[in-house]
């Protein structure tokens, strides 16, 4: 269980410049200044995969995925501040797969998202 944290993003598992692969979590409770409360994936040519967690009640974007091709499957993603799932930004979108997840309540849904 991921909880209760506080950061300026990634408040509750931060992954840059790495293939992690992250499983199995309850994921609820964080918050943080910008980017994701739940997880946050940043920068480099880097698929780290993100599969069966929950992922609840978090400030900001559950999953943030900037400049990381995730791969995002059989999650339930809801109650989080903004998006359930942000994906890049204008200049650079990469490729997520996004599969088999549950994705309520949030905010919104999808930002900025190439799914494949």
């Amino acid at each position: 269980m991921i909880t209760g944290n506080h950061a300026a993003y990634g408040g509750g598992i931060i992954c840059n410049y790495s293939s992690l692969t992250i499983t199995e979590n309850l994921i609820e409770d964080n918050t943080v200044t910008s980017g994701a409360g739940g997880i946050s994936c940043n920068n480099g040519n880097y698929s780290p995969v993100i599969k069966n967690n929950a992922i609840q009640d978090n400030t900001h974007e559950g999953v943030w995925c900037f400049d990381a091709s995730a791969i995002i499957i059989g999650n339930t993603i809801e109650r989080n501040g903004t998006y359930g799932i942000s994906c890049g930004h204008s200049a650079y979108i990469p490729n997520v797969t996004i599969t088999s997840n549950i994705i309520a309540d949030n905010s919104d849904t999808f930002h900025i998202c190439h799914i494949i």
